[in-house]
Parts: structure tokens; sequence; C-alpha cells
């Protein structure tokens, strides 16, 4: 069943519930539900993998060139941009041999661990101390995600999916994306979603922060700092961000905001 949660629009939306599986020997589940371009890193892993297949060739140069014009012109920030960056990042790899895109994620997580935030180990020693199981939920394809996710001992994770592009296709950047990914991510067991987690600087992580008790926003864009302020969410910079989480996790939920 749909639940009725915060305001993200002018008005209050509908969001579709995740799957939950009551399974009578085990309690509900704790989750931490992570965005990771600029959040957990500095930067966009899927224009670095983009960059990457350019560099050796390995896609559609032209169509390639397209998606950076895009990003340049604000991608992220409006709906349809995004959707024309997912668009033309499909059709530049779309010929790209398996294998090659594999052998590129690795090289791009390879150079970008170097600049994952200082704070993203203490992070993960904390939520593993209250019991969360951790999810990485991203924007960027699901290539480069899973070569990142695994890298940083993450539990699970969802990245857009290059493979289509149709209706079908999950694009994780877009509307509705990341509640999409959620809900695959947690249909196997039951979640307490009062006592989850939720870690993003972005609009769309407004979606997962919808659905949990405990969310917080990093640094956010301008748009999900309004949202943080409409909804009473709390937010954090990279200084304070450890200390915010153990305001959360310890149960007091207090709002103390980073105001620009």
């Amino acid at each position: 069943m749909a639940a009725v949660r915060p305001s993200i629009g002018s008005e209050a939306i509908v969001v579709p519930a995740p799957v939950e599986v009551v399974d009578d020997r085990e309690s509900p589940e704790r989750v931490a539900v992570l965005d990771m371009d600029g959040t957990l890193v500095p930067r966009t892993l899927g224009l670095d993998l983009l960059a990457e297949l350019v560099a050796r060739g390995h896609c559609d140069v032209a169509v390639a060139r397209r998606v950076f014009e895009l990003a340049r012109r604000g991608g992220g920030t409006d709906d349809r941009l995004n959707a024309a960056m997912y668009g033309h990042y499909h059709h530049a790899v779309v010929t790209t041999a398996p294998e090659r895109l594999a052998a590129a994620a690795e090289r791009t997580w390879s150079r970008a661990s170097a600049s994952v935030f200082p704070f993203v180990a203490d992070l993960w020693a904390l939520l593993r101390r209250h019991g969360h199981r951790i999810l990485i939920i991203s924007g960027s394809p699901q290539e480069v995600v899973a070569v990142a996710a695994r890298a940083l001992n993450a539990d699970g994770w969802r990245g857009a999916d290059l493979g289509r592009h149709d209706d079908r296709a999950l694009l994780t950047a877009l509307p509705g994306g990341k509640t999409k990914a959620f809900s695959a991510l947690t249909a196997a067991r039951a979640v307490d979603l009062s006592a989850s987690f939720a870690l993003g600087n972005s609009r769309f992580d407004a979606e997962i922060f919808a659905l949990v008790g405990r969310p917080l926003a990093f640094e956010p864009d301008a748009k999900l700092f309004e949202l943080a302020d409409r909804n009473n969410w709390s937010t954090a910079t990279r200084d304070t961000v450890l200390a915010r989480s153990q305001e959360l996790l310890g149960g007091r939920g207090e709002v103390r905001s980073e105001r620009r």
C-alpha cells in the first residue's frame, strides 16, 4: 500500500512503500541508504567512467561529448537534461563490449577511490555498531557503482541501468528512480523504516528521506536544502556529518541544520 510521506513538492506526495516480506523468524532490519556522487566521493563516477571510455576510444566519442556538454549546462538540476544525458550515455556505450565496460569501471574506481571523503570509514563503523545494513543507491551507472560499493563493503547497491533505455529501465537520477531502487533492495525482508537512516546531497535523495525516520542531508544542493528546511530534516557538512549521524542514530533525532 502506498503511504503519504512528507512534502516534497507543493503538496504531499504519495510514495510507494517498499515491498516487505515478513519472516516470523527475523525482526525487521534497519538499513542505511547512502548516495554516492557528492556524498561519499566529491565527484560523479558516471562522468569519470565515460571519460575513461572516451580516452581509450571504447565508446561513441561524439555522442559522449554531448553528455559532458549537458552536464556542464546543469545536468543533475533539470529532469529534461538528466533524461537527455541518460539517453546520450546509453547510445555512447551501447556498442561497448561488456568486458571493456567492466575494465573501465575498475580503472575508474581505482583512481576515484583516493578521493573518498575521510569520514566514510568512521561512518561505516558507526552504522555497523547501530545494526544497519548499508545500501548505496546512485545515479551513476550500475557498472561503476557495483565496483565502488564492493570496495566499500556495502551490503547492497543499485545504479542506473545502461543496458536499455526504455520505460522499464531503472534511471536512478530521474524522479521515482531511487524509490524503485530502494524497493528492489529491500524486497526480501521487512524493514524498520522509522529506525532506518539515509544520507545524500541531491533532490533525488529526498525520495528516500521521505521514507526513513532518520534522514540527513549532506552539503545539500539548493533544492534539497529547501526540502530539508520544509520537512525539518537535519543537514550536515563533511566536518559535522559524523556528529549529526550519531545524534540521529542515537535516537534523539534533533534537527541541527548547517545554515548557509
